[in-house]
């Protein structure tokens, strides 16, 4: 499997990311011989498109230059394989790419929660909401969005868009709209925005929370898929280390060690990482100021930067399988602090929840995924309703 995956480059091993995490979500085995084949398409894909000129889209001028084409579902379905998987809890979505399905029901056994389960429902539009937006507009409305860690491990009952939602009814009509999805960048959260202006669903505030054990090498499929540029294609030690971590019961990798890793094997794309970021985040700040929407932008630290000493991941087996070093593991926390500078020098105001979550004593992830627990969402949702409340 490994001298195929050495063809994928950053953008298998990306979406394998992504499938890996939706395979034990759901609890269904991983296909290596499907994962093979997607290596060889998202190689051919990448290097045809590196050969060939397009036509990106006309950018308008919010869009402050960021160039983008669009992505059909043929190209969606390679690079997030949970389209094509689960069940088809995942669907195509022509402007964020992909989506939960509408109408979904889903019990998630999982050992951690007082139930013992979890359920995923969606509403009809795919948001973790158990309603449907309000027929008639509220007071405020607030648009949100993240990757996992926001769709919420757990009931929507005790997810962050509930907990925002009950803090700001208290003395309004307000309802927050819960986008977010497993594997989404910010190139994801561009299209959730323009989606739901296209739906008329806009809203007053639109909060992005961007999660830092894993968003900056996200960004990178997209990145080179519209700049036509090949990534680095030798992962052969990356497919190697990631069949290593199947014996590992810790979802660190996912969630924190992956993107550390990438990084360390390839240092020449922390700066395409970095700059994407910027630059979609400086066209939503452009779309929302054209729309008059308030953007926030929370910054969630993953586990290994926030809490690292309260929870039982096997951190020095995971440096050993990976080569990385404990000075690595302050990749994310330096990172961070430029983007967050590059995000506020373009006035966008930021909501950095590394103190929050470092000086809190509640154990705010869960124990062996590493997600965001029940705890978590209401510390979040908290921090979110002093920023917006008033």
């Amino acid at each position: 499997m490994a001298q195929r995956l050495v063809l994928a480059g950053v953008s298998l091993l990306l979406a394998l990311g992504l499938a890996w995490g939706l395979n034990r979500l759901r609890g269904e085995p991983e296909d290596r011989a499907v994962a093979a084949v997607i290596a060889d398409d998202i190689h051919a894909l990448l290097r045809d498109r590196a050969l060939t000129s397009g036509s990106p889209l006309e950018a308008p001028p919010w869009a402050r230059g960021l160039a983008r084409e669009p992505v059909p579902e043929s190209v969606a379905r390679l690079l997030w394989p949970q389209i094509a998987a689960s069940a088809k809890a995942s669907v195509y979505d022509r402007h964020c790419y992909l989506r939960s399905a509408g109408g979904l029901d889903i019990e998630v056994p999982w050992r951690g929660h007082p139930d013992g389960k979890w359920r995923l429902r969606t509403n009809s539009l795919g948001l973790r909401n158990d309603v449907e937006p309000a027929a008639e507009r509220p007071q405020l409305r607030v648009l949100l969005t993240g990757d996992s860690h926001v769709e919420g491990v757990g009931n929507n009952d005790e997810g962050l868009a509930y907990a925002l939602e009950r803090r700001l009814s208290s003395d309004r009509t307000a309802e927050v709209l819960n986008a977010a999805k497993a594997g989404y960048s910010l190139y994801n959260h561009l299209g959730v925005l323009e989606r739901f202006l296209e739906l008329g669903l806009a809203p007053d505030v639109f909060v992005i929370v961007f999660y830092g054990g894993n968003d900056f090498v996200d960004a990178l499929p997209l990145h080179h898929y519209f700049g036509r540029t090949v990534p680095p294609s030798d992962a052969a030690t990356l497919a190697a280390d990631v069949e290593r971590f199947e014996r590992f019961p810790s979802g660190a990798y996912w969630q924190a060690y992956r993107q550390l890793q990438y990084f360390a094997r390839w240092p020449e794309e922390k700066r395409p990482a970095f700059d994407a970021c910027v630059a979609v985040t400086g066209a939503l700040a452009g779309l929302c100021d054209e729309r008059g929407i308030q953007l926030v932008i929370v910054y969630l630290p993953a586990f290994l930067d926030a809490q690292p000493g309260r929870y039982d991941a096997p951190r020095a087996q995971i440096r050993a399988a990976t080569g990385l070093t404990v000075e690595d593991e302050c990749l994310g926390s330096r990172l961070a602090e430029h983007w967050i500078e590059a995000v506020r020098d373009l006035g966008i105001d930021v909501l950095d929840l590394r103190r929050p979550i470092a000086e809190s004593r509640d154990t705010l992830y869960w124990p062996k995924d590493h997600h965001l627990n029940p705890a978590g969402h209401r510390l979040v949702a908290e921090l979110l309703y002093a920023r917006l409340g008033a």
